[in-house]
């Protein structure tokens, strides 16, 4: 990942027996990606995209100047039937961009 780009970050989880964790299952959900936090269900910014089988997590390009070197992220649910699942933490590294003009927002340089 790259500071300062913009991205709908696709996420499959699957279940403990490798089976894809799908809307149909979840109520609501959380996804945790570094200090950032994405919710599904009751007007989250998360969705399910069925034709690739992913959870579509979308980062701005300011959320994304926020994330630096390695970072954790995490997907947890809760299913239709009351339980809770969660995935285990992975590790995604952010490279730095050497240019922090924020292009989308129209903004000056946002500095370190």
């Amino acid at each position: 990942m790259l500071q300062g780009s913009s991205y709908g970050l696709p996420i499959v989880v699957r279940d403990a027996s490798g089976a894809v964790i799908d809307e149909a299952k979840v109520k609501s959900g959380v996804f945790q990606v570094g200090e950032l936090e994405k919710r599904y269900g009751d007007g989250g910014e998360v969705w399910y995209d069925a034709g690739r089988g992913c959870w579509v997590v979308p980062l701005s390009e300011a959320e994304t100047f926020m994330l630096d070197g390695v970072i954790e992220w995490q997907a947890r649910f809760l299913m239709e039937n009351g339980e809770v699942a969660g995935t285990v933490p992975k590790s995604e590294f952010v490279y730095r961009s050497i240019n922090k003009t924020e292009l989308a927002g129209g903004g000056e340089d946002v500095g370190e």
